[in-house]
This record gives structure tokens, C-alpha cells and sequence, in this order.
């Protein structure tokens, strides 16, 4: 039989924030092609698509782009993209984040929301 679950992992308040020494080390991690933090079978498989330069693969669409990261209270897929050629990331999320890196945009769903037509749009997500 088939179980479905759902997480709500939105709760009231701020996360800490992630200093710029933890995202350094993230960013090294994951440009030396270490484990992630969550999703290390997820990792791996990002690895083995960036690894492959052909014309239409992951490494040319992230290349100089700006990254969609969507619901992320740990900064990993943001430094992992960044380590591989990204311009910057765009983070949406419920709860309110801060990481502490000049090419890291974050915002709440609600101000996203909010910015209405003119809210950006991504080619990777």
C-alpha cells in the first residue's frame, strides 16, 4: 500500500546565520566533490551531471547564471552550484534565512510573492 507524508518544516521565527567561514567550508566540500549534508545520493548524482561539460549539460546551464534554490535552511545546493561555475543563488524559503555571502539572495515565499510580475525568474532551478 502506498503511505503519503507531508512535512511542514515552516515554523515561526529565524533560522541562525550561516557565517561566511561555513559557507567557505561548505563551498570547498563541495568543489572537492565531498558528501552533502542531506542528500548525499542527490550529491553524487549532481556530481556525475557537472562532471559532464557537453554543450547542454548542468555545468553550461549553471555557468555565470543565476541559481532558483527552493526551500533550503541549509546553504549546501547554494555552495555546491557556486563551486561549479554559478553567478549567484536566489533562495526562496518559508522560514526567514541569512547566509552570509555576497552571491547568496535570499528571500521569504511571501516576499517573493509579493514582488509580483517584476519577481525574477530562473534558468535552473
Amino acid at each position: 500500500s502506498v503511505h503519503y507524508m507531508y512535512k511542514d518544516d515552516a515554523v515561526e521565527g529565524s533560522y541562525v546565520p550561516f557565517s561566511a567561514l561555513s559557507l567557505a567550508t561548505m563551498r570547498r566540500m563541495a568543489s572537492e566533490q565531498k558528501g552533502g549534508l542531506s542528500y548525499p545520493d542527490v550529491d553524487q548524482l549532481l556530481y556525475k551531471m557537472l562532471r559532464d561539460r557537453a554543450p547542454d549539460g548542468l555545468s553550461a546551464a549553471i555557468a555565470d547564471s543565476v541559481v532558483g534554490v527552493i526551500g533550503s535552511t541549509i546553504p549546501w545546493y547554494e555552495s555546491l552550484v557556486l563551486a561549479y561555475g554559478a553567478a549567484g543563488t536566489y533562495t526562496i524559503e518559508y522560514n526567514q534565512v541569512f547566509y552570509a555571502h555576497p552571491n547568496m539572495t535570499t528571500v521569504t515565499a511571501a516576499e517573493y510573492e509579493a514582488m509580483g510580475a517584476g519577481r525574477p525568474r530562473f534558468p535552473v532551478v
